[in-house]
């Protein structure tokens, strides 16, 4: 076949020889741009790109390492205080010693329901409901809940007046956050 060819083309006229060589010489250089060329450059973009794109996470490293750390410092420290106040005899327990003999009698204690948080801990939330005749006593028993030793996270709070008007009746809801798996 290469022997046809060149037969063929010495049999062209020399201006026919010169427009095959011209073209020659622009198809080439086209073939190889479109098949070395263009895909080495295309390559090299995308490394540009990808380059870029490292340089700039490398950058934030250092942030994203000091959050870190900083989140589980922070983690570590109310883990350690989450142990300092566990409940051991239990929340709703815990409540019924506070109320008793500061509230009127017949005090109710409802369980809510209990919710992972946070993967090793859970969320036990209640609702305590009970009658006084004094606005202090609800602030003490309030700040002894929300503030003691073992202190409960206060996520509602009601207050209204019986219709005699003599008593309040008082409605909280309190949540602890208690750890069901060592981390």
């Amino acid at each position: 076949m290469r022997l046809n060819v060149l037969k063929h083309y010495e049999s062209l006229t020399q201006r026919e020889q010169y427009l095959v060589i011209g073209g020659l010489a622009v198809v080439i250089p086209l073939f190889i741009h479109a098949l070395i060329v263009k895909p080495v450059l295309e390559n090299f973009r995308e490394q540009r790109v990808a380059l870029e794109q490292l340089d700039s996470d490398f950058k934030t490293i250092p942030y994203v390492l000091d959050r870190y750390r900083k989140f589980a410092r922070k983690k570590t420290e109310l883990e350690r205080e989450f142990k300092q106040v566990e409940i051991k005899e239990g929340e709703q327990s815990l409540l019924e010693n506070i109320l008793s003999g500061k509230v009127d009698p017949g005090f109710d204690i409802t369980a809510g329901q209990t919710r992972n948080f946070g993967g090793n801990y859970e969320q036990a939330a209640f609702t305590v409901r009970f009658s006084t005749s004094r606005l202090a006593t609800v602030v003490e028993l309030l700040t002894e809940i929300t503030s003691g030793a073992k202190r409960m996270l206060l996520t509602s709070l009601s207050i209204s007046r019986d219709p005699s008007g003599e008593k309040l009746r008082v409605e909280i809801s309190v949540s602890s956050i208690r750890q069901v798996k060592a981390s």
